[in-house]
């Protein structure tokens, strides 16, 4: 099945980007960093957008050869927050924390995880 990445003008209830890994590989790291940029609902600030670009390029190079779907800033209604990225490829999912730029973890961070 094909999802369509979010466009600027429409925001799914999973998440503020989702696409086919292929999909996402390909597509325009602008475009994709504009999707996100336009669905999310606070203030935009450099650190965010920062964080933004360094999740797409590791995720670009780390998921060549996985066959699935990403999604970035997965809503997770239940507990009133989001998951940075997900991942899906066949019956796994992989929840990813990045902490960009960060060089100590504190406790509210692996309890994030």
């Amino acid at each position: 099945m094909y999802a369509a990445p979010v466009s600027a003008h429409r925001r799914t209830n999973s998440g503020y980007y989702f696409a086919p890994i292929e999909t996402f590989i390909n597509d325009d790291p602008r475009r994709v960093l504009g999707a996100l940029a336009a669905a999310h609902t606070f203030d935009l600030d450099s650190g965010q957008k920062q964080a933004w670009e360094i999740e797409i390029r590791v995720l670009t190079a780390a998921l060549k050869k996985i066959q699935g779907t990403v999604y970035f800033e997965f809503d997770v209604p239940r507990l009133a927050s989001r998951i940075d990225v997900v991942v899906i490829s066949g019956a796994a999912v992989f929840p990813i924390e990045f902490k960009c730029g960060e060089s100590r973890y504190h406790t509210a961070d692996y309890n994030q995880a």
